[in-house]
This record gives C-alpha cells, sequence and structure tokens, in this order.
C-alpha cells in the first residue's frame, strides 16, 4: 500500500477507560456483507481489548466510529478524489467522531484493520485464534491521524484456494485480496 499520513488534523479520540465505553460504532443503512464483517471485526477487537470494560456503556460523549459508506464516509470519499476500491481513508475530524471508509467495500475493512494495527496494537500472525494478538487495554485512546492508503501493486495474493478458507480469511488480513488470481497457469489465458 502508498500511504498518505498527515499530522494536520489529528484528533485525541477516548473509545473506553476503566469506567467503561464511550464510543459507538455506525454502519450504513444498507451495509454491504464487508462493511459489516469491518464492523464486526472492530467491534469483536474492542470487546477482547477491553476485558470487559467495553460492555459496560458511559452516559458520556461518545465518539462516533463512522464505518463505510455512511453519510460521513460518502462525503470523505466523495471529497478525497478517485480512490482505488480496496483503497481507504482514516479520519478524525473532531474528538467526537472516526470515519473509516474505503473505495469499496473490502478497502473498509482493510481500513478497520490499519486502524486497529496503528493505533491498538492489533496483529494477525497466522490463521486462526492462536494466531490473532489483541491486547488488553484497560483505557484506549488515540490520536488519530489523516490517513490516506491505496494498494501499491495490483496484485497482492498468498497462493491458498478457496478450500482453505481460514488462509483466506487470514491473508485479507494480511491486505492480500481477491481481485487477481494467479498459479502456473498465468500465462495460459
Amino acid at each position: 500500500f502508498s500511504v498518505l499520513c498527515s499530522a494536520l488534523n489529528a484528533a485525541e479520540l477516548k473509545f473506553w477507560s476503566k469506567q467503561g465505553n464511550c464510543s459507538e460504532i455506525l454502519m450504513p443503512a444498507k451495509p454491504d456483507p464487508r462493511e459489516k464483517e469491518a464492523a464486526m471485526l472492530l467491534e469483536k477487537s474492542f470487546l477482547a481489548m477491553g476485558n470487559g470494560t467495553f460492555r459496560k456503556k458511559l452516559a458520556v460523549p461518545k465518539v462516533s466510529i463512522h464505518i463505510g459508506n455512511t453519510e460521513q464516509g460518502k462525503k470523505l470519499i466523495a471529497s478525497a478524489g478517485k480512490i482505488d476500491p480496496d483503497g481507504f481513508i482514516i479520519h478524525a475530524p473532531d474528538s467526537r467522531n472516526l470515519i473509516i471508509a474505503g473505495g469499496g467495500p473490502l478497502g473498509t475493512l482493510f481500513g478497520v484493520m490499519e486502524f486497529l494495527e496503528r493505533y491498538a496494537g492489533a496483529m494477525w500472525v497466522w490463521p486462526g485464534e492462536y494466531g490473532t494478538v489483541m491486547p488488553i487495554k484497560e483505557t484506549f485512546a488515540a490520536d488519530v491521524k489523516f490517513q490516506r492508503e491505496e494498494p501499491a501493486f495490483r496484485i497482492r495474493q498468498l497462493g491458498v484456494d478457496a478450500s482453505m478458507a481460514h488462509f483466506l480469511r487470514f491473508a485479507i488480513r494480511n491486505t492480500s485480496d481477491e481481485r487477481a488470481q494467479y498459479s502456473h497457469n498465468i500465462n495460459k489465458t
């Protein structure tokens, strides 16, 4: 991925503290399956990292996390000009909003994974539960910077077939994609 990060417009966002959760995850009215997956990954990761504190709701100002093609996501992507379908933007316009939107639904999923890796320390080092690293945090706040990423290469794929679903999920979590297939038959077009 080629990366554009900017310290300008960085915003400190607080997602949870020892007292409980002070964030909410928002999705489009009719989310794509990849947008749903992105939101579920974010929620499950927050639950794992928050070690129970994320479940307790606080009556304090919330951070709204806009995933994918929400109104805020659409505006952000439209203002960015042409963006690759697998590309994404992470933007915190203020201390109460975080927008993670992709050029397409898979881009949104890549954006959520990048956010979790960069700001929360999550890692996917091997397929399955034992290869997933979610650090436990009593408090999670992040100084989120504007970030736009797009694939630097057309093909980013691990050589696995569809029967190995756990490897495919691992491949996607490591920014591989499904848009180009190749193998020993690459010259047989």
